[in-house]
């Protein structure tokens, strides 16, 4: 696909009455339009066998975020890409926020400032855990 409105056009399919979002459209769309959020990570999955598998996981760039000059991810799931792409969508601070709301944590506090002068800090971030020390 080669612009948004593809994207969105193709990002959901109707199936027996319900609207079914398709996992494979949906990280392609975030690795093309906010590809500076997410990078591929080799690792090893081990089956129940005892035999161990490549993999690739993605992750999402968190550096910062939480903590200064620190590296730092999030993995995400096959079946969280759907609310990834719906942070993706909902604006610049979508998927920071995304992160926070998953591990339950605030971002440090010079984040969280610049979140609410972009009017992008709400209720439910307003209820994560106030965080010490962070910047």
């Amino acid at each position: 696909m080669t612009n948004i409105k593809e994207y969105e056009d193709n990002m959901y399919f109707e199936y027996d009455g319900k609207k079914i979002f398709v996992e494979e459209n949906g990280l392609d769309y975030l690795l093309e339009y906010h590809n500076d959020y997410f990078f591929f990570l080799p690792g090893k999955l081990i089956d129940r066998d005892g035999n161990n598998h490549d993999c690739m996981f993605v992750a999402i760039n968190c550096s910062d975020l939480f903590w200064w000059a620190c590296s730092d991810i999030e993995i995400f799931g096959y079946d969280e890409i759907e609310s990834v792409y719906k942070a993706a969508k909902s604006g610049k601070w979508g998927i920071s926020k995304w992160v926070c709301k998953k591990r339950k944590m605030r971002p440090q506090h010079p984040i969280e400032e610049d979140m609410k002068k972009d009017g992008q800090w709400d209720d439910e971030m307003e209820l994560l855990s106030i965080r010490e020390n962070t910047g």
